[in-house]
């Protein structure tokens, strides 16, 4: 089975016995089924094994003149994973987390930063004036969500990256057109683009790169940067996604079950649906044990802070 979501379909398809002609459920149906199932449960499911998934870190600058610095609009359920000082290259500290309506208790700490606390969508340093380490930078690490699965035939969403050039992107057939209210619209100078690798785990190459110009005839766009972009991959509408990012690729066929499970709950297929539960418990089993531990033999943790210099951690 191939990775994308036009491949996870076609498995979908199988899987839940949908006929070649049918109307009750359009390729972007499934393709909306399949991102649902994704980000509700696939992700959970592997966060819940705390095996480090999705993990990534955004560096503030330190302003003096504010104490807020937001929590990534990309991170999970507006979660966040830690707050640390960036002592230097591979070394940080990790800021501890106080309870907002206990913070007049706390006084001065590393740096005279007793900590910080959450409000809203924000990580508030506590207290505001506060010295800062030489690098100046603050490391927010986060659960970053997978962009949204597009199918490609009705409408097409992404192209995959055929050649490259200077300051170009050149696809290897039509430049997509996705619908706007329904009609397909050519990307244009307006356009806000990803590029995601075309190998597992799809990550981000570049993220919200623009377009310069458009080159129908050639299929050409000439963008912000293509640093880092390979032949082969994938150029999506910012926040889109040609392939699911960030999950083992063995959990495709786990994604693709849940999705046919709602399927035939939709249709009202009791004996498929009870059947297809049963066999998503045993793919749950299935995989609990292949990603957990992530690490076979590994050293025992050390998690006491006066065994880890003071807290201060290498990564």
């Amino acid at each position: 089975m191939g990775f994308t979501v036009t491949d996870l379909i076609t498995s979908l398809k199988r899987k839940a016995t949908i006929p070649a002609v049918q109307s009750l459920f359009s390729n972007a149906d499934l393709a909306a089924l399949l991102d649902e199932q994704l980000q509700t449960y696939i992700v959970p499911f592997i966060m819940s094994c705390r095996e480090e998934y999705f993990v990534t870190y955004i560096d503030y600058t330190v302003d003096t003149t504010t104490n807020s610095y937001p929590i990534p609009s990309k991170a999970i359920g507006g979660k966040i994973k830690d707050v640390c000082w960036l002592l230097n290259d591979d070394e940080i500290l990790s800021i501890p987390m106080l309870n907002n309506d206990t913070m007049s208790q706390y006084n001065g700490l590393y740096y005279k930063a007793n900590g910080f606390y959450i409000q809203n969508y924000a990580i508030k340093l506590y207290p505001a004036d506060q010295q800062t380490p030489s690098t100046n930078t603050l490391r927010v690490y986060y659960y970053k969500r997978p962009n949204t699965l597009m199918e490609n035939t009705t409408f097409k969403n992404w192209g995959i990256v055929g050649s490259l050039e200077t300051g170009k992107i050149v696809l290897t057939t039509t430049v997509p057109a996705p619908s706007v209210d329904g009609t397909a619209t050519t990307w244009s100078t307006s356009t806000i683009l990803d590029v995601i690798s075309k190998n597992p785990r799809f990550d981000n190459v570049l993220s919200d790169i623009t377009i310069s110009n458009v080159d129908t005839g050639t299929f050409k766009l000439t963008v912000s940067s293509n640093t880092g972009v390979s032949v082969g991959d994938y150029v999506c509408s910012a926040g889109e996604a040609a392939v699911p990012q960030y999950i083992p690729v063995e959990f495709h066929v786990m994604l693709v079950q849940a999705a046919a499970n709602n399927i035939f709950r939709t249709l009202g297929d009791q004996k498929s649906y009870e059947f297809g539960l049963k066999t998503l418990e045993g793919m749950e089993q299935s995989m609990i044990k292949l990603i957990s531990p992530r690490v076979d033999n590994e050293a025992k943790k050390i998690t006491g802070k006066s065994l880890m210099n003071n807290g201060r951690r290498r990564y």
